[in-house]
């Protein structure tokens, strides 16, 4: 299992919207949301979350987000990519752009509208998991992958990359001991 702080990945992490003017992305109010961010005392940041609605962005979009955030947050607080999308060769090549952006972590949704059987999603993250040094956390919208949580942690196990995950559902318990869970504690 990958070895991390123990204050790393805790805290509020807000998600990111992204601003848009004129029917493109604003990156100029982007970077000042990530200072705000810092401002006022998040423990780090979200970038290409679902809440920014990633899946209406192009690659080249999200990449310059994470970029950007990354060079605008200069190291103050940790920056997390999203790079979860329905494409596996996607979120392979937007996870390698965001390990070379300087990101902290990546955050990997399961494909959404794509419910493959639980041993897919073990393969799945794993494969992932394999392909990057950062801490790789899970995020499960169980409206999307419609997969019990608990056969996750098969892949976390596998991939040793994987800190943690995120799921989409409002009971901070169950998404806060997937790390235990995962050890087998």
């Amino acid at each position: 299992m990958l070895a991390l702080n123990k204050d790393f990945l805790r805290g509020s992490y807000p998600p990111l919207v992204t601003p848009f003017r004129a029917g493109a992305v604003d990156y100029d109010a982007y970077a000042r949301m990530v200072e705000r961010q810092v401002a006022e005392s998040s423990h780090g940041i979200v970038i290409n979350g679902t809440t920014a609605e990633p899946s209406t962005l192009s690659l080249a979009e999200r990449n310059e987000l994470v970029r950007l955030a990354v060079a605008t947050a200069r190291g103050r607080i940790p920056v997390v990519a999203a790079t979860g999308s329905q494409s596996h060769a996607d979120t392979v090549e937007l996870t390698a752009a965001a390990e070379k952006a300087g990101a902290d972590a990546v955050l990997i949704v399961t494909p959404y509208f794509i419910r493959p059987p639980q041993r897919g999603l073990v393969e799945y993250y794993s494969d992932l998991g394999r392909r990057t040094r950062l801490p790789l956390m899970i995020s499960h919208p169980r409206t999307r992958g419609g997969k019990r949580r608990g056969r996750h942690y098969r892949a976390h196990r596998r991939a040793y990359t994987q800190p943690g995950r995120d799921e989409a559902r409002g009971q901070r318990p169950r998404a806060g001991d997937a790390g235990a869970r995962a050890d087998g504690q």
